[in-house]
Protein backbone atom coordinates (compact mmCIF):
# COMPACT_ATOMS: atom_id res chain seq x y z
CA UNK A 1 0.00 0.00 0.00
CA UNK A 2 1.20 3.75 -1.38
CA UNK A 3 2.03 5.82 2.05
CA UNK A 4 -0.07 8.67 0.88
CA UNK A 5 -0.72 10.83 3.95
CA UNK A 6 0.82 13.82 2.44
CA UNK A 7 -2.08 13.46 0.56
CA UNK A 8 -5.14 12.82 3.51
CA UNK A 9 -3.54 15.80 5.35
CA UNK A 10 -4.44 18.22 2.63
CA UNK A 11 -8.57 17.23 3.39
CA UNK A 12 -7.97 19.22 6.63
CA UNK A 13 -7.58 22.20 5.21
CA UNK A 14 -11.50 21.53 4.59
CA UNK A 15 -12.16 20.13 7.83
CA UNK A 16 -10.66 22.70 9.75
CA UNK A 17 -13.15 25.33 8.80
CA UNK A 18 -15.80 22.55 9.50
CA UNK A 19 -14.63 22.25 12.94
CA UNK A 20 -13.19 25.27 13.71
CA UNK A 21 -16.14 27.14 11.53
CA UNK A 22 -19.45 25.43 12.42
CA UNK A 23 -18.80 23.81 15.35
CA UNK A 24 -18.97 20.18 14.22
CA UNK A 25 -18.18 17.35 16.84
CA UNK A 26 -17.19 15.22 13.25
CA UNK A 27 -14.82 16.98 11.57
CA UNK A 28 -13.43 17.75 15.00
CA UNK A 29 -13.23 14.46 15.81
CA UNK A 30 -11.82 13.13 12.89
CA UNK A 31 -9.26 16.28 12.49
CA UNK A 32 -7.90 14.74 16.16
CA UNK A 33 -8.02 11.65 15.17
CA UNK A 34 -5.61 11.76 11.62
CA UNK A 35 -3.13 14.23 13.52
CA UNK A 36 -2.49 11.90 16.04
CA UNK A 37 -2.21 8.84 13.79
CA UNK A 38 0.36 11.40 11.52
CA UNK A 39 2.65 12.03 14.97
CA UNK A 40 3.12 8.88 16.20
CA UNK A 41 3.30 6.73 12.75
CA UNK A 42 6.80 6.75 12.92
CA UNK A 43 7.15 9.09 9.60
CA UNK A 44 7.67 12.18 11.93
CA UNK A 45 11.24 12.26 13.79
CA UNK A 46 11.70 15.52 16.16
CA UNK A 47 8.60 17.03 15.14
CA UNK A 48 8.82 17.14 11.22
CA UNK A 49 8.88 14.31 8.22
CA UNK A 50 11.49 12.27 8.59
CA UNK A 51 12.38 11.84 5.36
CA UNK A 52 14.27 14.69 3.18
CA UNK A 53 11.85 16.11 0.74
CA UNK A 54 11.18 19.50 -0.64
CA UNK A 55 9.27 21.83 2.03
CA UNK A 56 5.82 21.57 -0.34
CA UNK A 57 5.82 18.23 0.66
CA UNK A 58 7.94 17.39 4.08
CA UNK A 59 5.88 20.44 5.83
CA UNK A 60 2.03 19.05 4.84
CA UNK A 61 1.94 16.48 7.38
CA UNK A 62 3.06 18.62 10.51
CA UNK A 63 1.94 22.07 8.94
CA UNK A 64 -1.88 20.46 8.34
CA UNK A 65 -2.45 19.15 11.74
CA UNK A 66 -0.87 20.48 14.71
CA UNK A 67 -1.08 23.72 14.25
CA UNK A 68 -5.34 23.25 13.88
CA UNK A 69 -5.29 20.64 16.32
CA UNK A 70 -4.24 23.35 18.74
CA UNK A 71 -6.34 25.80 17.35
CA UNK A 72 -9.28 23.17 18.14
CA UNK A 73 -8.22 21.80 21.51
CA UNK A 74 -5.83 25.26 23.02
CA UNK A 75 -5.82 23.51 26.27
CA UNK A 76 -4.44 20.93 25.85
CA UNK A 77 -0.32 21.36 26.92
CA UNK A 78 0.82 17.97 24.46
CA UNK A 79 -0.01 20.12 21.92
CA UNK A 80 1.51 22.78 22.43
CA UNK A 81 4.55 20.84 23.49
CA UNK A 82 4.57 19.11 19.91
CA UNK A 83 4.52 22.57 18.16
CA UNK A 84 7.47 23.88 20.16
CA UNK A 85 9.37 20.96 19.17
CA UNK A 86 8.66 21.51 15.43
CA UNK A 87 9.96 24.97 15.99
CA UNK A 88 13.17 24.08 17.37
CA UNK A 89 13.70 22.69 13.93
CA UNK A 90 13.90 26.08 12.80
CA UNK A 91 17.48 26.80 14.37
CA UNK A 92 18.35 24.25 12.13
CA UNK A 93 17.01 25.70 9.21
CA UNK A 94 17.79 29.34 9.35
CA UNK A 95 21.40 30.32 9.38
CA UNK A 96 23.07 33.73 8.98
CA UNK A 97 24.55 33.96 4.92
CA UNK A 98 27.49 35.43 3.71
CA UNK A 99 25.72 38.57 2.52
CA UNK A 100 24.82 39.00 6.44
CA UNK A 101 20.79 37.99 6.19
CA UNK A 102 19.18 35.27 7.78
CA UNK A 103 17.53 32.85 4.93
CA UNK A 104 17.11 28.92 4.81
CA UNK A 105 19.97 26.25 4.11
CA UNK A 106 17.80 25.33 1.32
CA UNK A 107 14.48 23.71 0.07
CA UNK A 108 14.98 20.40 0.77
CA UNK A 109 15.13 19.19 4.39
CA UNK A 110 13.78 17.29 7.31
CA UNK A 111 14.34 18.69 11.26
CA UNK A 112 18.29 18.67 10.95
CA UNK A 113 19.23 17.80 7.60
CA UNK A 114 19.24 19.24 4.05
CA UNK A 115 19.85 18.05 0.62
CA UNK A 116 23.99 18.14 -0.41
CA UNK A 117 22.29 19.05 -3.91
CA UNK A 118 23.95 22.67 -4.29
CA UNK A 119 20.77 23.48 -6.49
CA UNK A 120 18.76 23.01 -3.82
CA UNK A 121 20.12 26.26 -1.57
CA UNK A 122 17.50 28.04 -2.54
CA UNK A 123 14.94 29.69 -0.27
CA UNK A 124 11.47 29.13 -1.19
CA UNK A 125 8.09 30.60 -0.17
CA UNK A 126 6.85 27.25 0.79
CA UNK A 127 9.38 27.15 3.08
CA UNK A 128 6.49 29.54 5.11
CA UNK A 129 4.48 26.54 5.30
CA UNK A 130 7.27 24.47 7.02
CA UNK A 131 7.67 27.64 9.78
CA UNK A 132 3.70 27.53 10.14
CA UNK A 133 4.13 25.44 13.05
CA UNK A 134 6.39 28.00 14.46
CA UNK A 135 4.59 31.05 13.31
CA UNK A 136 1.62 29.64 15.58
CA UNK A 137 3.98 28.60 18.04
CA UNK A 138 5.33 32.00 18.35
CA UNK A 139 1.54 33.92 18.06
CA UNK A 140 0.15 31.50 21.62
CA UNK A 141 3.67 31.93 23.63
CA UNK A 142 5.25 34.86 22.38
CA UNK A 143 8.49 33.80 22.69
CA UNK A 144 10.85 36.33 22.33
CA UNK A 145 14.03 33.73 20.60
CA UNK A 146 11.33 32.36 18.32
CA UNK A 147 9.92 35.96 17.47
CA UNK A 148 13.64 37.28 16.84
CA UNK A 149 14.10 34.01 14.28
CA UNK A 150 11.11 34.95 12.81
CA UNK A 151 12.37 38.64 12.42
CA UNK A 152 15.54 38.35 10.77
CA UNK A 153 13.84 35.89 7.86
CA UNK A 154 11.15 38.29 7.18
CA UNK A 155 14.17 40.93 6.81
CA UNK A 156 15.67 38.80 3.83
CA UNK A 157 12.31 39.03 1.97
CA UNK A 158 11.32 42.57 2.94
CA UNK A 159 14.66 43.56 0.73
CA UNK A 160 13.04 41.64 -2.15
CA UNK A 161 9.93 42.72 -2.35
CA UNK A 162 11.59 46.18 -2.47
CA UNK A 163 14.06 45.55 -5.22
CA UNK A 164 13.09 46.63 -9.19
CA UNK A 165 15.56 44.52 -10.39
CA UNK A 166 15.19 42.10 -13.53
CA UNK A 167 11.64 43.83 -14.26
CA UNK A 168 10.32 42.72 -10.89
CA UNK A 169 7.90 45.34 -9.89
CA UNK A 170 8.27 47.19 -6.12
CA UNK A 171 6.24 45.74 -3.99
CA UNK A 172 5.70 41.85 -5.43
CA UNK A 173 7.77 39.68 -3.56
CA UNK A 174 9.82 37.01 -5.40
CA UNK A 175 8.97 33.39 -4.96
CA UNK A 176 12.16 32.18 -4.51
CA UNK A 177 15.68 33.82 -3.26
CA UNK A 178 19.24 31.88 -3.89
CA UNK A 179 20.22 31.25 0.41
CA UNK A 180 23.78 32.58 -0.04
CA UNK A 181 22.61 36.45 -1.77
CA UNK A 182 19.18 36.52 -2.12
CA UNK A 183 19.11 36.87 -5.84
CA UNK A 184 15.69 36.08 -7.38
CA UNK A 185 17.55 34.61 -10.81
CA UNK A 186 17.61 31.20 -10.14
CA UNK A 187 18.88 29.46 -13.57
CA UNK A 188 16.78 31.92 -14.86
CA UNK A 189 16.13 34.69 -16.77
CA UNK A 190 13.08 35.83 -15.24
CA UNK A 191 11.97 36.37 -11.86
CA UNK A 192 8.27 34.86 -11.68
CA UNK A 193 9.56 31.40 -12.99
CA UNK A 194 13.08 30.63 -11.14
CA UNK A 195 14.25 26.95 -12.45
CA UNK A 196 13.84 25.52 -9.28
CA UNK A 197 12.69 21.64 -10.21
CA UNK A 198 8.46 22.45 -9.49
CA UNK A 199 6.75 24.74 -11.33
CA UNK A 200 4.83 25.54 -7.89
CA UNK A 201 7.54 27.63 -7.26
CA UNK A 202 7.18 30.01 -9.52
CA UNK A 203 5.17 33.20 -8.58
CA UNK A 204 1.80 33.24 -8.01
CA UNK A 205 -1.03 34.83 -6.22
CA UNK A 206 -0.81 31.66 -3.42
CA UNK A 207 2.93 32.81 -2.79
CA UNK A 208 2.21 36.71 -2.70
CA UNK A 209 -0.15 35.80 -0.16
CA UNK A 210 1.73 32.98 1.95
CA UNK A 211 5.47 35.47 2.23
CA UNK A 212 2.80 38.57 2.77
CA UNK A 213 1.13 36.92 5.68
CA UNK A 214 4.71 36.09 6.80
CA UNK A 215 5.20 39.81 7.56
CA UNK A 216 1.61 40.55 9.02
CA UNK A 217 3.13 37.83 11.40
CA UNK A 218 6.39 40.05 12.00
CA UNK A 219 3.61 43.16 12.45
CA UNK A 220 1.69 41.23 15.03
CA UNK A 221 4.76 40.00 17.20
CA UNK A 222 6.83 43.23 17.32
CA UNK A 223 3.64 46.11 17.02
CA UNK A 224 6.50 47.66 15.19
CA UNK A 225 4.29 49.57 12.07
CA UNK A 226 7.78 49.28 9.55
CA UNK A 227 6.03 46.04 9.13
CA UNK A 228 2.73 47.35 8.80
CA UNK A 229 3.74 49.49 5.97
CA UNK A 230 5.74 46.77 4.12
CA UNK A 231 2.64 44.82 3.61
CA UNK A 232 0.96 48.09 2.70
CA UNK A 233 3.58 47.99 0.02
CA UNK A 234 3.01 44.23 -1.23
CA UNK A 235 -0.19 45.99 -3.01
CA UNK A 236 0.97 49.22 -4.81
CA UNK A 237 1.00 47.20 -8.06
CA UNK A 238 -2.07 47.20 -7.77
CA UNK A 239 -2.01 51.18 -8.97
CA UNK A 240 -0.15 49.59 -12.13
CA UNK A 241 -2.69 46.83 -13.47
CA UNK A 242 -2.89 48.41 -16.73
CA UNK A 243 0.95 47.38 -17.17
CA UNK A 244 1.14 44.30 -14.96
CA UNK A 245 -2.64 42.79 -15.54
CA UNK A 246 -1.57 38.90 -14.22
CA UNK A 247 0.22 39.88 -11.07
CA UNK A 248 -3.28 42.16 -10.21
CA UNK A 249 -5.47 39.45 -10.97
CA UNK A 250 -3.41 37.01 -8.94
CA UNK A 251 -3.17 39.42 -6.14
CA UNK A 252 -7.17 39.63 -6.17
CA UNK A 253 -8.08 35.85 -5.86
CA UNK A 254 -5.83 35.34 -2.75
CA UNK A 255 -7.34 38.25 -0.85
CA UNK A 256 -6.88 36.83 2.77
CA UNK A 257 -3.97 39.18 3.51
CA UNK A 258 -5.33 42.03 1.91
CA UNK A 259 -8.10 42.23 4.11
CA UNK A 260 -6.15 41.86 7.32
CA UNK A 261 -4.09 45.05 6.01
CA UNK A 262 -7.37 46.75 5.17
CA UNK A 263 -8.66 45.96 8.68
CA UNK A 264 -6.13 46.78 10.32
CA UNK A 265 -5.23 49.86 8.81
CA UNK A 266 -8.51 50.81 7.69
CA UNK A 267 -7.19 52.60 4.27
CA UNK A 268 -9.43 52.32 1.25
CA UNK A 269 -6.78 53.23 -0.83
CA UNK A 270 -7.24 49.30 -2.68
CA UNK A 271 -10.75 49.18 -2.45
CA UNK A 272 -11.65 49.42 -5.91
CA UNK A 273 -9.61 46.13 -6.86
CA UNK A 274 -11.88 43.97 -3.59
CA UNK A 275 -15.38 44.59 -5.19
CA UNK A 276 -16.52 42.08 -2.63
CA UNK A 277 -14.74 43.34 0.48
CA UNK A 278 -16.20 42.42 4.09
CA UNK A 279 -17.45 45.23 5.57
CA UNK A 280 -19.34 46.08 9.05
CA UNK A 281 -23.18 46.47 7.40
CA UNK A 282 -24.88 43.65 8.59
CA UNK A 283 -27.41 43.76 5.64
CA UNK A 284 -24.71 42.79 2.93
CA UNK A 285 -23.07 40.70 5.09
CA UNK A 286 -25.88 38.29 5.80
CA UNK A 287 -26.74 38.10 1.97
CA UNK A 288 -23.32 37.06 1.33
CA UNK A 289 -23.12 34.74 3.60
CA UNK A 290 -26.91 33.18 2.37
CA UNK A 291 -26.01 33.35 -1.39
CA UNK A 292 -22.76 31.55 -0.98
CA UNK A 293 -24.21 28.93 1.45
CA UNK A 294 -27.09 28.12 -0.69
CA UNK A 295 -24.29 27.60 -3.73
CA UNK A 296 -22.82 25.90 -1.13
CA UNK A 297 -25.51 23.34 -0.29
CA UNK A 298 -26.28 22.87 -4.65
CA UNK A 299 -23.00 21.78 -4.89
CA UNK A 300 -22.63 19.04 -2.77
CA UNK A 301 -26.07 18.00 -2.90
CA UNK A 302 -25.34 15.99 -5.86
CA UNK A 303 -22.94 13.05 -6.38
CA UNK A 304 -20.29 14.07 -8.93
CA UNK A 305 -17.70 10.97 -8.46
CA UNK A 306 -15.99 13.14 -5.80
CA UNK A 307 -15.24 15.71 -8.73
CA UNK A 308 -12.41 13.48 -9.58
CA UNK A 309 -11.30 10.40 -11.91
CA UNK A 310 -8.60 9.67 -9.16
CA UNK A 311 -10.78 8.78 -5.93
CA UNK A 312 -7.94 6.94 -4.53
CA UNK A 313 -6.27 10.37 -3.78
CA UNK A 314 -7.74 12.21 -1.23
CA UNK A 315 -5.73 15.82 -2.63
CA UNK A 316 -7.56 15.16 -5.85
CA UNK A 317 -11.03 16.04 -3.96
CA UNK A 318 -11.88 19.32 -3.72
CA UNK A 319 -13.61 21.24 -0.87
CA UNK A 320 -13.14 24.68 -1.54
CA UNK A 321 -16.80 25.65 -1.33
CA UNK A 322 -16.00 28.48 0.84
CA UNK A 323 -14.77 31.95 -0.52
CA UNK A 324 -12.20 34.22 1.81
CA UNK A 325 -15.07 36.58 1.77
CA UNK A 326 -17.53 33.83 3.97
CA UNK A 327 -14.28 32.70 5.83
CA UNK A 328 -14.07 36.12 6.96
CA UNK A 329 -17.27 36.80 8.43
CA UNK A 330 -17.18 33.54 10.01
CA UNK A 331 -14.14 33.55 11.59
CA UNK A 332 -13.35 37.84 12.23
CA UNK A 333 -10.37 36.92 9.84
CA UNK A 334 -8.64 34.53 7.71
CA UNK A 335 -9.69 30.96 8.46
CA UNK A 336 -7.21 29.16 10.57
CA UNK A 337 -4.87 26.90 8.29
CA UNK A 338 -1.86 25.89 9.79
CA UNK A 339 0.49 27.32 7.24
CA UNK A 340 0.09 30.57 8.02
CA UNK A 341 -0.14 32.97 10.93
CA UNK A 342 -3.35 32.88 12.85
CA UNK A 343 -5.24 36.02 11.92
CA UNK A 344 -8.51 35.13 12.66
CA UNK A 345 -10.56 36.61 15.86
CA UNK A 346 -13.12 33.86 17.11
CA UNK A 347 -13.57 30.08 16.41
CA UNK A 348 -16.63 27.94 17.42
CA UNK A 349 -16.31 24.85 19.42
CA UNK A 350 -18.16 22.14 19.07
CA UNK A 351 -21.54 22.00 20.26
CA UNK A 352 -24.77 20.20 19.62
CA UNK A 353 -26.96 23.47 19.30
CA UNK A 354 -27.78 24.20 15.60
CA UNK A 355 -27.26 28.15 15.15
CA UNK A 356 -25.86 30.33 12.35
CA UNK A 357 -22.96 32.87 13.35
CA UNK A 358 -21.65 35.41 11.61
CA UNK A 359 -18.58 38.01 13.01
CA UNK A 360 -19.25 41.49 11.83
CA UNK A 361 -16.53 43.49 13.28
CA UNK A 362 -13.65 43.26 14.93
CA UNK A 363 -10.96 45.28 17.11
CA UNK A 364 -8.46 44.30 20.07
CA UNK A 365 -11.00 45.71 22.58
CA UNK A 366 -14.59 44.67 20.70
CA UNK A 367 -16.14 42.33 18.28
CA UNK A 368 -20.17 42.13 16.93
CA UNK A 369 -21.20 38.98 16.24
CA UNK A 370 -24.97 38.12 14.70
CA UNK A 371 -26.57 34.74 15.70
CA UNK A 372 -29.67 33.06 15.42
CA UNK A 373 -30.99 29.45 17.64
CA UNK A 374 -32.41 27.19 15.01
CA UNK A 375 -33.27 25.31 18.82
CA UNK A 376 -36.68 25.32 20.53
CA UNK A 377 -35.21 26.61 23.70
CA UNK A 378 -32.56 29.56 24.78
CA UNK A 379 -28.84 27.58 24.78
CA UNK A 380 -25.64 28.00 25.64
CA UNK A 381 -23.18 28.57 22.57
CA UNK A 382 -19.72 28.76 23.20
CA UNK A 383 -17.33 30.97 21.47
CA UNK A 384 -13.53 31.28 21.44
CA UNK A 385 -11.80 34.55 21.58
CA UNK A 386 -8.67 34.90 20.25
CA UNK A 387 -7.06 38.73 19.97
CA UNK A 388 -9.12 40.92 22.74
CA UNK A 389 -6.18 42.78 24.73
CA UNK A 390 -6.50 41.28 28.13
CA UNK A 391 -9.28 43.37 30.19
CA UNK A 392 -12.18 43.64 32.32
CA UNK A 393 -15.08 43.39 29.10
CA UNK A 394 -18.78 43.09 29.06
CA UNK A 395 -21.14 41.24 26.57
CA UNK A 396 -24.40 42.68 25.46
CA UNK A 397 -27.63 40.47 23.81
CA UNK A 398 -30.34 42.50 21.85
CA UNK A 399 -32.80 41.27 19.66
CA UNK A 400 -32.13 43.14 16.07
CA UNK A 401 -33.14 46.96 16.26
CA UNK A 402 -33.91 46.50 20.27
CA UNK A 403 -32.19 47.63 23.13
CA UNK A 404 -29.72 45.21 25.25
CA UNK A 405 -32.17 42.26 26.96
CA UNK A 406 -28.45 40.97 28.70
CA UNK A 407 -25.14 41.73 30.17
CA UNK A 408 -22.62 39.87 31.57
CA UNK A 409 -18.67 40.97 32.66
CA UNK A 410 -15.91 38.70 32.43
CA UNK A 411 -12.23 38.89 32.68
CA UNK A 412 -10.15 38.06 29.45
CA UNK A 413 -6.74 36.87 30.15
CA UNK A 414 -5.57 35.28 27.60
CA UNK A 415 -5.67 33.86 23.64
CA UNK A 416 -8.44 31.45 22.61
CA UNK A 417 -9.91 32.03 26.01
CA UNK A 418 -13.86 30.01 25.69
CA UNK A 419 -16.71 32.38 26.46
CA UNK A 420 -20.24 31.17 27.10
CA UNK A 421 -23.13 32.98 25.41
CA UNK A 422 -26.94 32.80 26.12
CA UNK A 423 -29.00 32.28 22.63
CA UNK A 424 -32.83 32.33 23.38
CA UNK A 425 -34.47 30.24 21.00
CA UNK A 426 -35.68 31.24 17.01
CA UNK A 427 -34.72 34.95 17.83
CA UNK A 428 -31.86 36.85 15.63
CA UNK A 429 -29.58 38.30 18.03
CA UNK A 430 -26.82 40.96 18.03
CA UNK A 431 -23.77 40.15 20.33
CA UNK A 432 -21.78 43.44 21.08
CA UNK A 433 -18.36 42.65 22.91
CA UNK A 434 -16.67 45.47 24.81
CA UNK A 435 -13.70 46.57 27.23
CA UNK A 436 -14.34 48.17 29.85
CA UNK A 437 -11.46 48.63 31.85
CA UNK A 438 -7.63 47.43 31.69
Amino acid sequence: VRDRTGDDVEILRSWGPQALGFGSQVAAHGLRKLAEGLWRNGNIVDGYAKKISDSEHSAEDIADTQPLLAATFPEDPEIIARLKQTTACSENWLIRQPDGFWRFRGSWFNCSEFSPNPDHAIDVHYNVRAMGPALWYASLTRDPAVIERVVRWAESWLRALRSTDHGKPAGVIPPVLISSNGSYLVRSQHWDKPNAFWDYFHWSGYSQEGLTNLLLAVYDLTGEKKWLDAVGETFQVLEHCGTFPRICSEIRQRPEAFYEWRRLTGSARYDAQFPNLPDTDATRALALMEGEAQKAVERIGYNFDLYTSEPMWTDRIPYGLLSAEYKSYLFGGDAPRGERYPTFAVTWPATKASFARAVLNTTGTSAELRLYSFEPQTVHIPVRLWRLQRGKYEWESSSVGREPSMRREFEFNRSAQKLELLLPPQEEVTIRIKRISD
